[in-house]
């Protein structure tokens, strides 16, 4: 049994930096495609007013004023040489492309969550969706369909303007991706790929192809913290909750931590309850111990029950939702016992 291979659209993303608007008669998208057409054509949207006028379709990038006598009367007239054709009213039908289907499709082959949406202020450019590669991090990616040079630097420029993290931008080309926009995109972390060179269409979806698959890995790599041994944070996976995590003291300086299928066997230092001084464990690794002695439950019946617990509790607790980043409260009040409960299982060695 035979497969089609994978094949990119270069056809396609070059015709959208061609057509204004991304919408032109049936002729022009045909012309344009080739045989992409039929790939392409679920994502072109008819719309409901015809066009009053009509290309050429010899390159020169002159049009026909589109004059109407009757319904089964129209002709196209080139106001520069005079050149006459006759039109049906199918002919004029306008075809727009569906950028939501659009964004959809590509925040699928990127494995994004799709956020379709116009950034205001920027011609033709949008809000693909978020890269979340941990819980945590999240990394808008942004597509800009530009029309010449000076307006794709400009909207780079502006995009970098707003950004708090690294971005990804996406281009139907790179055509316009000269060396003073790359500079600026590399000094910030974000990446750039250019579509006609990252999509392949398979035989019923989007892929990615292995040089952009490579490329989104070792941005994902440069932006999110490293496993050298001394982790920043933990690499939660997106949607975990405190009851998810279960944490086991191996011995007064080390614990296992656990989310899932995930496990990492972890130090004080590496879980940033160091001192900066001396190295030792902060008063917050110690109240960490003391909850996994107490089964996760501190109250003023605890042994190692004191006043400080509170403050110490409050650092402990900013901690752990900076290390692991988990929504919420990793500790519940408890009222009539006038103490915490862990929302996490801990334990210790014994």
């Amino acid at each position: 049994m035979s497969t089609t291979p994978a094949q990119p659209l270069a056809r396609f993303w070059s015709a959208m930096e061609r057509i204004p608007g991304h919408a032109s008669v049936k002729a022009q998208w045909r012309h344009l495609l080739h045989n992409e057409f039929e790939i392409v054509a679920p994502l072109l949207q008819p719309m409901p007013e015809p066009a009053d006028v009509y290309p050429r379709l010899d390159g020169s990038g002159r049009y026909y004023d589109v004059i109407r006598h009757r319904d089964d009367d129209i002709v196209g007239i080139c106001e520069d040489d005079g050149d006459r054709i006759p039109l049906k009213p199918l002919d004029l039908l306008i075809y727009r492309l569906d950028t939501n289907r659009l964004m959809a499709k590509l925040a699928a082959a990127l494995g994004l969550d799709c956020e379709s949406t116009r950034v205001e202020g920027l011609h033709a450019t949008y809000r693909v969706g978020i890269l979340r590669p941990m819980a945590g991090f999240a990394f808008p990616t942004f597509l800009t369909v530009p029309l010449e040079p000076t307006e794709y630097k400009g909207v780079v420029e502006s995009l970098l303007a707003t950004a708090s993290v690294p971005f990804i931008l996406l281009a139907p080309t790179n055509h316009h991706h000269r060396i003073t926009t790359k500079q600026l995109l590399d000094a910030r972390g974000c990446l750039f790929l250019a579509l006609t060179d990252t999509i392949l269409q398979e035989s019923n979806h989007w892929s990615l192809s292995v040089a952009a698959r490579a490329a989104l890995d070792a941005f994902t790599a440069r932006v999110l913290p490293r496993a050298d041994g001394t982790p920043v944070v933990f690499p939660t996976p997106v949607g975990a909750t405190w009851s998810m995590l279960r944490i086991r003291f191996l011995d007064g300086h080390q614990v296992q931590v656990q989310i899932g299928s995930l496990t990492r066997a972890l130090s004080y230092t590496q879980m940033g309850m160091a001192k900066k001084s001396n190295g030792n464990p902060t008063v917050q690794w110690n109240l960490l111990h003391i909850f996994a002695k107490e089964c996760g439950r501190l109250t003023w019946n605890s042994k190692d029950a004191q006043r400080k617990h509170q403050k110490r509790k409050d650092l402990l607790a900013a901690d752990l939702k900076r290390f692991f980043r988990i929504e919420g409260e990793p500790f519940r009040y408890l009222p009539d016992e006038k103490g915490w409960q862990a929302e996490f299982q801990i334990a210790d060695a014994n």
